[in-house]
């Protein structure tokens, strides 16, 4: 069983302007009483078009997902997003 964690995503840059590449990063810390470096895979849930579930690896508590265009139904800045 995975010790309970914390992520914190953030995305690049912000703001964003449509048609923009955009990198979505997520930082995973252990919760107390965990420790270590944790691992795995996140899933990204991106809003929008161009948007999706993309599952990444966590290497080094950290994950990131490139997509090459910010799509035009994302009309948030910066896109809405979750990980898990």
């Amino acid at each position: 069983m995975a010790s309970p964690s914390i992520t914190l995503v953030t995305v690049t840059p912000n703001p964003s302007a449509l048609g923009q590449p955009v990198t979505f990063t997520a930082t995973v810390t252990p919760v107390a009483p965990g420790a270590g470096t944790p691992g795995g895979t996140v899933i990204f849930v991106i809003s929008g078009s161009g948007g999706g579930a993309f599952v990444q690896p966590v290497m080094g508590g950290v994950a990131t997902l490139s997509l090459s265009s910010r799509g035009a139904a994302c009309t948030r800045s910066p896109p809405s997003a979750t990980a898990t």
